[in-house]
């Protein structure tokens, strides 16, 4: 689990991907949820080394 916005915590397996343009954490179920910019490099990184796995 991973908190992106002070409002949210999310599931990392559940991520589709990241919109960047909009600050936005889309999920396969076409939900989305905001992700603060200071928090949006670590989440890359994390995404990164789980598909490194």
């Amino acid at each position: 689990f991973y908190s992106p916005h002070k409002s949210f915590l999310v599931n990392i397996g559940n991520i589709r991907e990241i919109d960047r343009k909009n600050m936005e954490i889309i999920f396969y179920e076409d939900h989305r949820c905001p992700i603060s910019r200071l928090k949006m490099r670590k989440l890359r990184d994390i995404l990164e080394k789980k598909s490194q796995k």
